[in-house]
């Protein structure tokens, strides 16, 4: 799963602290980076149209 955020630490916390209090184990978690793809749909609303050669 995934989730754009603006804060990527405080949500990772708060993502923790919510599944630790509904009793739920969780084996891996992390942050990362947007791609460029993604942040270009983020700010553009739509995705980018490949070039035609």
């Amino acid at each position: 799963m995934s989730a754009p955020v603006a804060d990527r630490v405080a949500a990772l916390g708060e993502v923790m602290r919510s599944l630790q209090a509904e009793g739920i184990t969780v084996e891996d978690i992390g942050v990362r980076r947007p791609t460029l793809d993604e942040a270009f749909l983020q700010i553009t609303g739509h995705r980018s149209i490949p070039a035609v050669a």
